[in-house]
């Protein structure tokens, strides 16, 4: 047994309420710990007044492209920051986000990569930001990228 796995049916043991972010989440975790707990699904979006007007691509010089979540390799892959070097200068990364127990090292690998490639000015390694922080640096950017499988056999990306 994982230390994850551990740690979810400890979790799920002792407590009073359990929320997860869609059905197919909330029914797995119930088949996966057995809890008799009270399950939630609670959806993770943005409220009305987090989510800022559209704004052109073209308003600034810099174009910052986001992105947000575990900094996983599946997620977010060394091939971005290859691309980056290839893209034009005014074009930056903006990364928020954590590594997870299976990922430690890897944001540093990135930055050395980023720094191999001479390109570490336009890469910003945000980490872990409050909710409201995030929204703000979030429009920053003009565009955001997001990878996931289709094809995969992790309950986690299949449920993105």
């Amino acid at each position: 047994m994982t230390v994850v796995s551990w740690a979810r049916l400890g979790l799920a043991k002792r407590a009073k309420l359990c929320i997860l972010p869609n059905k197919q989440r909330a029914a797995n975790f119930i088949y996966a710990t057995k809890t008799q707990k009270k399950v939630d699904v609670v959806w993770n979006c943005p409220r009305k007044e987090e989510v800022s007007p559209t704004r052109s691509l073209w308003e600034e010089n810099e174009l910052w492209v986001l992105y947000h979540g575990s900094v996983v390799p599946q997620r977010l892959p060394l091939a971005v920051i290859h691309a980056l070097a290839l893209l034009p200068k005014r074009i930056k990364l903006l990364v928020v986000g954590y590594e997870t127990v299976g990922s430690q090292g890897y944001v540093q690998e990135l930055k050395e990569k980023a720094v191999q490639l001479g390109i570490n000015q336009r890469v910003d390694f945000i980490g872990i930001l409050p909710r409201r922080q995030l929204f703000n640096r979030s429009r920053e950017a003009q565009l955001g990228i997001a990878f996931v499988s289709p094809e995969t056999g992790d309950f986690n990306q299949q449920t993105m």
